[in-house]
């Protein structure tokens, strides 16, 4: 059986079959922990002040790292782009964010 999808919870497919992929991101710290409700809310707030207040559809923990949909790719690439030119920081610490489609 596969794992579920980090993005979407589903356990029928890899990730890289998600309809969600291409609008996707892996956001990571050395702190996070798995359920944390501030690190999520912050991950959040963030993904809003890079887009627009309906830019993110979802945010799922999977081990300790938040993977996080867009709602389109172009919203995906723009908090991307933001978080490697300003940084992004959650809780104080730097966080990395990958570009699931980049990969």
């Amino acid at each position: 059986a596969l794992a579920e999808c980090p993005l979407c919870g589903d356990a029928n497919h890899k990730m890289a079959n998600c309809q969600r992929w291409r609008r996707g991101l892996r956001v990571s710290c050395a702190s996070f922990q798995s359920g944390d409700a501030e690190a999520e809310s912050q991950v959040r707030q963030a993904a809003e002040r890079a887009c627009t207040a309906d830019c993110l559809e979802s945010v799922r923990w999977h081990g300790s790292s938040l993977f996080v949909t867009m709602s389109t790719e172009k919203n995906a690439k723009q908090l991307f782009e933001v978080a490697a030119g300003e940084g992004l920081e959650i809780a104080g610490e730097m966080v990395s964010v990958e570009l699931l489609s980049s990969q």
